[in-house]
């Protein structure tokens, strides 16, 4: 892989720039990395490890990162967002219904927990409400018994997913991006 897989913004001002050192991560000031992981398919070593490192550098220097070449077409991560916003944006009794049961190892469906943001660093603040929605492709029809995961013998992996019905396309948006993530 010829290309350094992290880059930043052109306004940017790199720490590091990838000229003066031999890391292949630039580093800047206030950005969240951006890196082009399509090297990650490579079947090069070498191109897999640079990604890897990319992806440990900036997880231990900003926390954060932005991914390119991943594969996934723009037109459904658009999608995706826009199923997932109208979802969140319901009214609080609407997302209620697809609460995940207290006590459900599979946090399957629609999950909220007040965080505090900066409980880190023992400053007060107000509470955020972490809100989150998962599914497992085990909780769809028959997958489970595929992956001889049944049933009769592991009803936990089972369980089916819960799905919205206010939102048009939400579970199949869902399926079609956890298939190309897949």
């Amino acid at each position: 892989m010829s290309a350094d897989p992290i880059r930043s913004t052109p306004a940017a001002t790199p720490v590091a720039a990838a000229s003066e050192s031999s890391d292949p991560v630039v580093l800047v000031d206030g950005y969240v990395p951006v890196i082009d992981v399509s090297a990650a398919w490579s079947t090069d070593v070498v191109d897999r490890r640079v990604v890897a490192d990319a992806v440990a550098r900036a997880c231990e220097n900003s926390g954060f990162f932005v991914i390119t070449g991943h594969g996934v077409p723009t037109e459904l991560v658009t999608r995706m967002e826009e199923v997932s916003l109208a979802f969140f944006a319901l009214a609080d009794e609407a997302k209620q219904r697809y609460a995940v049961a207290d006590g459900d190892p599979t946090i399957r469906g629609y999950y909220a927990t007040p965080s505090y943001v900066a409980a880190s660093e023992d400053i007060e603040t107000a509470p955020d409400l972490c809100q989150l929605y998962t599914i497992c492709r085990l909780g769809e029809p028959g997958v489970a018994t595929v992956e001889s995961l049944g049933a009769e013998d592991h009803p936990v992996w089972s369980r089916p997913n819960v799905w919205p019905t206010e939102v048009p396309g939400f579970r199949e948006t869902w399926l079609d991006y956890y298939g190309v993530l897949e």
